[in-house]
């Protein structure tokens, strides 16, 4: 994992989030919107689209990301 830059929060300037990217190459968003964002099914895998911390960096809704499997919160 590797940290790409850090976002500060618009709600609460003394938050910063992390964006990051994984070993194998996937962009993803520690902010509450992302993390918690429920993952869209393609092809069998689970992606994400991207917070507005990605946005701004270029990725777009056409620019679906692979959710690390660590990321997810498995409901019961």
């Amino acid at each position: 994992m590797k940290v790409l830059m850090t976002a500060q929060s618009q709600t609460d300037p003394g938050k910063h989030y992390e964006i990051r990217e994984s070993s194998g190459g996937q962009v993803y968003c520690m902010c509450p919107a992302w993390r918690f964002s429920q993952p869209l099914l393609k092809n069998g895998q689970e992606y994400k689209l991207p917070c507005k911390h990605l946005k701004a960096l270029g990725y777009t809704e056409l620019h679906r990301m692979e959710v690390p499997s660590w990321m997810f919160r498995r409901s019961k």
